[in-house]
């Protein structure tokens, strides 16, 4: 498929299991006394008939191990085992970004 996505597979030599990884940006910190923060991750992709770039948004509850991260910045997480009802990703690295 054309176009572009921020989404990343890596692959775990250990298990040999295909982890999931995504690059997007703190919106929320409400919570972080329970390490938990609200990422928000943008995808683009080129239609294939029109060729307009269009970009689409997804919220994912991360855990942060406790450490408290700005509003706004922008982080790496990746798929992890259920931690809660709705945690499934676990912050890997912050810092700049690679998308735009």
């Amino acid at each position: 498929m054309k176009g572009f996505s921020n989404e990343k597979v890596t692959k775990d030599l250990t298990n040999m299991k295909t982890i999931k990884c995504l690059e997007g940006k703190i919106v929320s910190n409400k919570k972080f006394k329970e390490g938990t923060f609200t990422v928000e991750v943008v995808n683009k992709k080129t239609h294939p008939l029109y060729k307009k770039v269009i970009s689409s948004k997804k919220k994912y509850i991360v855990d942060g191990k406790r450490d408290f991260i700005e509003i706004g910045t922008f982080v790496r997480i990746k798929q992890c085992r259920p931690l809660s009802k709705l945690k499934r990703y676990e912050i890997i690295s912050e810092g700049e970004s690679n998308v735009n």
